[in-house]
């Protein structure tokens, strides 16, 4: 126990020397999608933003090619790369566990350093720290992140937080916009109205430069289809147009809304909206990239991070989540694994929704708290239960 505590004290020197070291042994290798979207943010710097997205290959968010630009620079040292590795690493392995450590603390939980760090160790398992295409695209662990704390945020009554998280989230990628199934989650539909309006000003005002200043040809882009994808199987043909695209998102909006009104009153809504929605995203995507399956396995390691008690069969779920995503990440039975999602996802909906029908009804001033949280909460408490964190160390 105190070896725990000790290495529970001290994880953020502990997973940033991880991270160091995976990132110097890979510092030669050029991340995805690096150099285009490196010079689609110079221009962004250097204030010629009515050329940015010439280029319709560029389907990256302002925000992302920014941060992946700013280490252009470098190259005239040859340090642009390795710098990329490093800050990268060591940002999404921090980053990941203040992250869980921060939705707890919002969520109402006790803090559990433990397992914070339990979340980072996983994630270097799984290769999402110093993933090369999580390195060009940051987006697929920056936007799940987003997305559960505009879920929070809108739980917890605070429109305009969750309005700006939201509007932030897109200006990493466009896909964030199906977030706005985790706004439903405010406790009226008039509040879920204002998060969403200023999620919308907040966007609008972040990408009208880039449309106004001069030719966006983001929507002109075509994709072809992958034969062995459900698109494929559906739909047939060779290409993806921007309008089916849209209908992907629509359709995969539709059904994280359904989700949200389904589970609203379960803790555990903040992951399993995200989830649903990006998982409907992969089902209808023509391409099935590996690395576009970070997205939910960060999300199954935040929401690993907002367990109660390791024996719960939705702490399990969560785990099978996340064994689903690794494989498929991993470029295996990409279908067959999204397949496993879906019914996980629903049997976890449907769990979510039976649990908070359980529990006692509140007051409107209590109505967040749900399973014995107080979703409002800002005590931080140590907390005595380490259970999760040993059962998942010792394994």
């Amino acid at each position: 126990m105190r070896l725990l505590s000790l290495v529970g004290r001290y994880r953020y020197c502990f997973v940033g020397a991880a991270s160091i070291l995976i990132a110097l042994v890979n510092q030669h290798v050029v991340p995805t999608d690096y150099f285009p979207f490196s010079d689609a943010g110079r221009l962004l710097w250097h204030g010629s933003w009515g050329s940015v997205f010439v280029d319709k290959t560029i389907q990256a968010g302002p925000i992302q090619l920014a941060l992946v630009a700013a280490f252009r620079p470098l190259a005239a040292f040859h340090l642009d790369i390795a710098a990329l590795h490093v800050v990268g690493s060591v940002a999404m392995g921090c980053g990941l566990m203040w992250a869980a450590g921060r939705l707890r603390l919002t969520a109402g939980l006790p803090r559990a350093p433990q397992l914070e760090l339990v979340v980072a160790l996983l994630a270097i398992w799984c290769g999402l720290v110093d993933d090369n295409s999580a390195l060009g695209h940051p987006a697929q662990v920056v936007v799940p992140l987003l997305w559960m704390f505009a879920a929070t945020a809108a739980r917890r009554d605070e429109p305009i937080a969750a309005g700006v998280a939201l509007a932030a989230a897109t200006g990493f990628e466009t896909w964030a916009l199906l977030g706005i199934g985790a706004l439903l989650l405010s406790p009226s539909m008039r509040t879920a109205a204002r998060a969403a309006a200023v999620a919308c000003a907040a966007g609008v005002a972040l990408w009208l430069p880039f449309v106004l200043g001069g030719p966006f040809n983001m929507m002109r882009m075509q994709w072809n289809v992958v034969p062995d994808t459900l698109v494929a199987r559906l739909f047939g043909g060779t290409t993806f147009t921007s309008t089916m695209r849209l209908t992907q998102l629509v359709i995969a909006l539709a059904v994280s809304a359904v989700a949200a009104v389904v589970c609203r009153r379960s803790t555990s809504s903040i992951w399993l909206v995200p989830m649903t929605a990006v998982v409907a995203r992969l089902a209808f995507d023509p391409l099935q990239f590996s690395y576009y399956w970070v997205a939910p396995l960060t999300l199954a390691l935040l929401a690993l991070s907002c367990t109660v008690e390791f024996r719960r069969p939705s702490t399990l779920g969560i785990l099978a989540l996340m064994y689903c995503q690794v494989i498929a990440y991993d470029g295996t039975a990409k279908e067959l694994m999204i397949g496993a999602s879906v019914g996980l996802l629903v049997v976890a909906t449907y769990g979510a929704r039976r649990r908070a029908a359980k529990a006692p009804q509140h007051s409107y001033g209590d109505r967040y708290a749900d399973e014995g949280l107080d979703m409002r909460s800002e005590h931080v408490v140590e907390s005595p239960e380490f259970e999760v964190a040993e059962t998942l160390i010792a394994f």
